[in-house]
C-alpha cells in the first residue's frame, strides 16, 4: 500500500463505531476480514455473541516450528461528554498531522498498523520465516471475552512472542499492572442517630476497612510500575439523616504489581474482613470479585525483545525505553494461559490520551510503526 491507502485503512477503522456494550465489534471484524480477503490472506470471523466477534488471519511461514503473533482489540470506550470534544469523536478529523477520533490512540492505530503490515507483506510476495498470526479481539475494555474465546480455541498456538499494539508511544511495554475490582457489602445494625453506639454503622466501617486495605496494598513497589494502588470507585449507603446506616456497599479498584499477586491481595482482604467482623459483633461483610487481571513482566534481555529493540533503533535512530503500564489489557488474560510466551505491549498511541476527549494519533507515528511491524514480522 502507499501512504494514502495506509491512512485510508486507519480512517475507515476509526469510522466504524465499536463502543463496548453496543454489540457492534462484529462490524469492524467483518471490515478487517474483507481487507485481508482483498489481499488473499487467510482469515475468519468468530462470532462469540450477537454483535461480538473476533477476527483472525494467518500468513504461513516456511519454518513450521515457529510463529509470531500480533493482537489488537476492536472495541473502544464510550465517547464521554461530547461537549469536551473539539470534533465529532465518531468521525476521524485530520488537523496538524494528527487524526482525532475515539480509538485513535487506544488502540485502533495499532490495530490498523498490524492489518496494513500484513497486507504489505502479502503484496510484496515475501514469505516470512515464521508463520504470522493476527488476532483482533472483542470486549477488551471490560470482560475480555474475545481473548478468552481465542484461548479456548487455541488459535494462537505457542508463538515465539505475542505483540499487542496497545499505546506505548513506540516504547517497549515490558511490565503491566494487574487489576482487581472488589465489591464489599457491609451488613450492620441501625439505630437512632442520637445513640450511634447502639448500632453498627455499616457506612463508617466500610471506609475504615478501605483504609486498611489501601495501607496493605500500596506498600508494594515495582521499579517500572511504581506502587500498587487502591481507590474507592463506588459507594452507597444511608437511610435518613438521623439513622445509623445498617447497610453499605463499596467498590475498590486495585492495581497490583508483580511483587504482589492478586491471590495474595484477596487473602489479605479476607483476613482484614475477619478481623473487622471479630471486632464488631453482629457485623457481616460479603466479598465479590468482579474483575481479576494478573500483573506481569518480561525479561528485557530476551532475544525477541532485543531484536525488536534493534529494529526500532534502525528505523528511528534511537533506543526505545523499557516502560511499565498501569492500565490492564488483554495481555493479562493471555499471560494467565500462556505463561511461557513473552508478551510485549508495543504500539503507536499515547497512554495519557486513552479514554480521554480529543484522543488523537500523529500520522507520522502511525506510518513509522507500520514499517517497524513489517520488519519485525519478516525477521
Amino acid at each position: 500500500m502507499d501512504q494514502f491507502e495506509e491512512l485510508q485503512i486507519l480512517n475507515q477503522i476509526l469510522a466504524i463505531p465499536t463502543i463496548n456494550g453496543d454489540f457492534n465489534e462484529k462490524n469492524l471484524a467483518d471490515f478487517i476480514s474483507k481487507v485481508f480477503s482483498d489481499y488473499d490472506i487467510y482469515n475468519k470471523v468468530d462470532v462469540i455473541k450477537p454483535g461480538i466477534a473476533n477476527v483472525f488471519s494467518e500468513i504461513p511461514g516456511y519454518d513450521d516450528n515457529h510463529c509470531i503473533a500480533v493482537n489488537g482489540h476492536l472495541d473502544t470506550v464510550p465517547y464521554g461528554d461530547l461537549s469536551k470534544w473539539d470534533h465529532n469523536p465518531a468521525v476521524p478529523f485530520v488537523q496538524n498531522n494528527c487524526i482525532y477520533a475515539r480509538g485513535a490512540s487506544d488502540m485502533k492505530s495499532g490495530l490498523a498498523a498490524f492489518v496494513v503490515a500484513m497486507c504489505n507483506i502479502k503484496k510484496k510476495g515475501a514469505q516470512p520465516r515464521r508463520t504470522i498470526k493476527f488476532l483482533g479481539t472483542a470486549d477488551e475494555e471490560k470482560g475480555g471475552l474475545g481473548a478468552s474465546y481465542a484461548l479456548e480455541q487455541g488459535i494462537l498456538g505457542n508463538p515465539d512472542i505475542l505483540i499487542i499494539g496497545e499505546p506505548t508511544n513506540g516504547n517497549l511495554g515490558i511490565a503491566q499492572k494487574g487489576c482487581l475490582w472488589i465489591k464489599l457489602k457491609f451488613f450492620g445494625k441501625t439505630s437512632h442517630g442520637a445513640h450511634p453506639s447502639k448500632g453498627i454503622n455499616a457506612l463508617e466501617i466500610s471506609f475504615e476497612l478501605y483504609k486498611q486495605i489501601k495501607k496493605s496494598v500500596t506498600k508494594y513497589f515495582h521499579p517500572l510500575l511504581n506502587h500498587a494502588t487502591a481507590v474507592i470507585t463506588f459507594a452507597k449507603g444511608g437511610i435518613a439523616p438521623n439513622m445509623v446506616p445498617d447497610y453499605s456497599e463499596i467498590m475498590i479498584d486495585i492495581r497490583s504489581v508483580p511483587t504482589l499477586s492478586n491471590q495474595g491481595i484477596i487473602e489479605e482482604i479476607n483476613l482484614i474482613v475477619l478481623d473487622f467482623e471479630k471486632r464488631n459483633k453482629g457485623l457481616h461483610i460479603e466479598i465479590e470479585i468482579e474483575n481479576d487481571r494478573k500483573s506481569y513482566e518480561i525479561d528485557p534481555k530476551l532475544i525477541e525483545i532485543k531484536k525488536i529493540r534493534d529494529t526500532y533503533e534502525k528505523v528511528f535512530g534511537k533506543t526505545p525505553l523499557d516502560i511499565g503500564l498501569s492500565y490492564f489489557s488483554d495481555s493479562s488474560i493471555f499471560a494467565e494461559k500462556m505463561p511461557f510466551v513473552p508478551i510485549l505491549l508495543f504500539g503507536p498511541g499515547y497512554q495519557d490520551l486513552a479514554h480521554q476527549p480529543n484522543e488523537f494519533i500523529k500520522v507520522s507515528d502511525y506510518l513509522s510503526i507500520i514499517d517497524i511491524y513489517e520488519k519485525i514480522l519478516l525477521e
